[in-house]
């Protein structure tokens, strides 16, 4: 018996890292993303006088330091955009793979509820009679950290 439970805490250490890696990868894939969102909120907006230049410097500058951030979102607030608006446009450019991300989370997410529900079968079936270490509904409760 002792091996089952060796298993399934093995179990619950893989699917958690495998939970922790698609966040990370939800997470870097609005960061590489994000200066061509920004390019493309910019060139949605912008005049059409010179919005090259503007647009590829504008682009640029967000990555130069919290000054040039916040002369981002000064040009951004004169067409009531936030920086949120490049969230959003992430999620259009790259909808796909964000979709496939999240369908990968939620089935992780699911396997681990299933191995916590296995896990807490097995310590109440054996004869130590102990308590469930994490109810699985907690387990779903826990907050992203992406």
């Amino acid at each position: 018996m002792e091996t089952a439970k060796h298993h399934l805490v093995g179990d619950l250490a893989d699917i958690s890292w495998e939970i922790f890696r698609h966040r990370r990868a939800i997470t870097n894939l609005f960061a590489i993303s994000f200066k061509t969102a920004l390019r493309a909120v910019l060139n949605d907006v912008l005049p059409e006088f010179d919005r090259y230049h503007t647009v590829q410097g504008l682009a640029q500058a967000w990555f130069e330091g919290p000054q040039e951030q916040e002369k981002v979102k000064s040009e951004l607030a004169k067409y009531g955009l936030t920086a949120e608006a490049i969230v959003a446009q992430t999620y259009v450019l790259r909808r796909d793979e964000l979709h496939e991300l999240h369908r990968l989370l939620a089935v992780a997410e699911a396997r681990r509820i299933g191995i916590i529900r296995s896990f807490n079968e097995y310590l109440a079936m054996s004869s130590l009679g102990q308590k469930p270490v994490v109810e699985a509904e907690q387990a779903a409760l826990v907050p992203n950290s992406a």
